[in-house]
């Protein structure tokens, strides 16, 4: 998880705002800015022009209500709303809040909101898988989509890519490639191969004892070292 969260906390309170802050530090040190709001009109300001990544509001506050702040708020701002009222949660939902937190707030209720807020964080940081990949077929460069790839195969200076309609050279080593596909789909059965499992036909072992896999529209099997044979147990 990114290491230099940011987070407003905004209660008219300030007693509540430093026992909440001070819980903060012990339960989350990945929150290491934090900035202080007294009032609705204050808070909605500073998420909108400082975009922390959490806003920590009470619900009734002077100026606007914490509910108001989270309509007017910057989208990207996570809102956890910590009150008094219990009567309010539907509403807090229906205004896109991420928890609902009752005072006194107890340091095991934080515990599992920041739980909460970690693993929204880690989804939406998660990087993107490759789709397209420039190759090199002949003098021409292609523009191929990765569904179309029945595997990547390492040869002397280069990655050769198989579809079913021709083989497309690219420079980009396979142990790289396995870092930027999807490893659900592209499994990596060897250190000089990535298929496509959607393409396998078939595998098992051959009479010297090799695990080998055969793939749909390829005539060469492909060797899977033992390492990645727990790929096919189940098949």
């Amino acid at each position: 998880m990114q290491t230099d969260l940011s987070a407003i906390v905004a209660d008219d309170e300030p007693a509540l705002r430093e026992f909440l802050i001070g819980k903060l530090n012990i339960v989350c040190p990945e929150i290491n800015n934090i900035t202080e709001a007294e009032n609705g009109i204050d808070a909605c300001k500073m998420i909108n022009e400082e975009k922390p990544d959490i806003a920590f509001l009470d619900i009734k506050m002077p100026g606007i209500s914490g509910m108001d702040v989270a309509n007017l708020s910057n989208e990207k701002t996570m809102i956890i709303f910590i009150t008094a009222y219990d009567s309010f949660a539907l509403e807090a939902f229906n205004n896109r809040a991420v928890d609902y937190i009752l005072k006194p707030v107890c340091e095991e209720r934080l515990i599992q909101t920041i739980s909460r807020i970690k693993k929204i964080i880690v989804n939406e940081k998660r990087p993107l898988h490759l789709k397209w990949i420039k190759a090199q077929h002949g003098k021409t460069i292609r523009v191929i989509h990765v569904k179309d790839v029945i595997a990547f195969k390492a040869e002397d200076k280069y990655t050769s890519i198989y579809t079913a309609k021709d083989i497309f050279i690219i420079r980009t080593p396979i142990k790289s490639l396995a870092k930027q596909l999807d490893p659900e789909i592209f499994w990596h059965i060897h250190r000089n191969a990535i298929i496509n499992a959607h393409f396998i036909k078939s595998a098992n072992s051959s009479s010297t004892g090799k695990y080998i896999v055969k793939m749909e529209l390829m005539d060469e099997p492909l060797i899977i070292s033992r390492r990645y044979s727990h790929l096919f147990k189940q098949m």
